[in-house]
């Protein structure tokens, strides 16, 4: 997904992290293939990477989803893992402050 503002990445990511700690969001995440969520800063744009179960929560509980492409290639160069398995809810803040920074 493609976010133009950073606040706006940030609290889709921070509300995912709480979804994904709810009683209801732990079903999407499995050990054999955990939720995570990575960010990547290209141009202007902060690209907020969802492993599937983080794509099945938050097509769940966001409709419709911010713009975005499914991608098979590997993770963009200097890739921040934001969400894994065992990381608490975030707050917007928190998540600002693991942000990659887009070029100005």
């Amino acid at each position: 997904m493609e976010f133009k503002e950073r606040t706006e990445a940030a609290a889709f990511v921070a509300a995912l992290s709480r979804f994904l700690n709810s009683p209801s969001g732990t079903s999407f995440s499995r050990s054999d293939e955990p939720a995570e969520v990575w960010a990547a800063a290209s141009g202007r744009l902060i690209h907020v990477l969802l492993s599937v179960p983080a794509f099945k929560a938050a097509s769940e509980v966001f409709a419709p989803l911010p713009a975005g492409s499914r991608s098979e290639g590997g993770l963009p160069a200097g890739s921040v893992l934001l969400i894994q398995s065992g990381t608490p809810a975030l707050g917007v803040e928190e998540v600002l402050n693991l942000l990659p920074r887009a070029a100005l």
